[in-house]
């Protein structure tokens, strides 16, 4: 029998406030306080307008005071005015420097989204979800409930299209947040829970606050880009990023530039032109360093939803990481199309390279620093092992240097 929409709802606030119990109960047994009241945890996770006075979930007093005060800031950013990314960076920084609070952060926008009359205060809550989600993950025991409420919201998808009654433009819009929240939230605990952007900048909160309603070029699959490039690049056989990438490095002299793709760049700089590319201009400056794009381009393979080696060929890869003749036949007989074919043109490009003894990156050399951006375990880098990353590495390397391909 299937369950009824409202029925579904209520078990899933269920399972956000069981966590809540869970750890509230286990953290206070190992506590000197005494419960002097019966808590409500309904309530707790419930929109309210009144400022809380003590966390949602059990911190030490010293974390609890900083955990208060980050609500109040996220109250000010959802009822202002005007959107203050500034405000936001602050409490996302927050989050990244102090482990404890990032549970807690989630919590509360949990709470003030449940039930929340105001569409435009509603509005500000999903921002901050996609801002803080380009900061920090969840921990590993809340991130599976975390999940499950994103998925809850896209569900409003069905539930708008089957209603009668007139739904704001705000509201609608709630499906899209919950989506693009759902897809960065598994791909930022998918990598690693240790993948925290410590070097976060004011333009990156700027751009994740509207990020769910935008077209992306980073962070999608390779499926997804292509198709939706297909009418402005219909002669493109691969990411048109990707390409515009590669010949800026080319133009840039990277081809001659020594370390190129080792030596990182300023985070800054990498993000403002990620940016730059996000917001559809193309034209990259000509007098910026080499390793620029060069770093921009290893985090678009980093970032892309499924890595270059699918993950249904993994393990092909692991156990022939020597073999280019069992490669090769993985390659140009298994591959998707646009996997094999972006495979191949980033062979001929990192050959360019390795070609030349000014970059002084041999072929083991750039092995080394991009297999972790073309291939990795279906089940995250969390579940990586010395060894494993090891047989990564060798079998790029074989790729790199032994497998034969296409001229062209």
């Amino acid at each position: 029998m299937k369950l009824s929409e409202s029925l579904q709802d209520e078990i899933h606030r269920f399972r956000i406030v069981g966590y809540a119990t869970q750890f509230f109960k286990k953290k206070m047994k190992a506590s000197s306080f005494k419960v002097k009241r019966r808590i409500d945890f309904n309530e707790k996770f419930h929109y309210s307008e009144i400022p809380i006075t003590q966390p949602l979930l059990s911190l030490n007093p010293k974390i609890a005071k900083i955990a208060v005060r980050l609500y109040k800031k996220a109250m000010e950013v959802m009822t202002s005015s005007t959107l203050n990314p500034q405000l936001v960076l602050e409490i996302v920084l927050k989050g990244i420097s102090t482990p404890e609070l990032r549970d807690e952060l989630y919590c509360q926008l949990i709470k003030q989204t449940t039930d929340n009359p105001n569409v435009n205060v509603l509005e500000r809550g999903w921002k901050l979800f996609c801002s803080y989600l380009e900061g920090f993950p969840p921990s590993k025991d809340f991130e599976t409930y975390l999940g499950k409420y994103f998925r809850c919201h896209i569900n409003d998808l069905k539930k708008q299209a089957s209603s009668d009654k007139l739904v704001t433009m705000q509201v609608a819009q709630v499906p899209l947040y919950a989506r693009y929240c759902s897809k960065r939230l598994e791909q930022l605990c998918r990598g690693a829970h240790t993948q925290i952007n410590s070097g976060l900048t004011y333009l990156e909160i700027e751009y994740a606050l509207d990020a769910a309603l935008r077209t992306s070029v980073f962070r999608i699959s390779l499926n997804e880009i292509m198709f939706a490039q297909k009418e402005q690049f219909p002669d493109l056989t691969i990411p048109f990023v990707v390409d515009i990438l590669t010949k800026a490095i080319i133009s840039l002299g990277g081809d001659k530039t020594e370390g190129i793709f080792r030596e990182a760049a300023a985070h800054p700089e990498v993000i403002n032109l990620k940016i730059q590319l996000e917001r559809g201009n193309y034209n990259i400056p000509t007098d910026i360093s080499p390793h620029i794009p060069a770093c921009l381009l290893k985090l678009w393979f980093k970032d892309v939803t499924e890595p270059l080696i699918p993950f249904d060929y993994y393990q092909g890869f692991i156990d022939n990481d020597t073999n280019p003749t069992v490669l090769k036949n993985i390659i140009h007989k298994y591959f998707p199309e646009h996997n094999r074919n972006l495979l191949y043109f980033m062979i001929r490009f990192l050959r360019r390279i390795a070609s030349n003894p000014e970059t002084k990156m041999t072929f083991n050399n750039l092995a080394i620093v991009m297999a972790p951006n073309f291939i990795r375990t279906p089940q995250g880098r969390d579940y990586a092992t010395w060894e494993s990353c090891k047989k990564e590495t060798s079998a790029i390397l074989t790729v790199l240097k032994e497998v034969e391909i296409p001229s062209n």
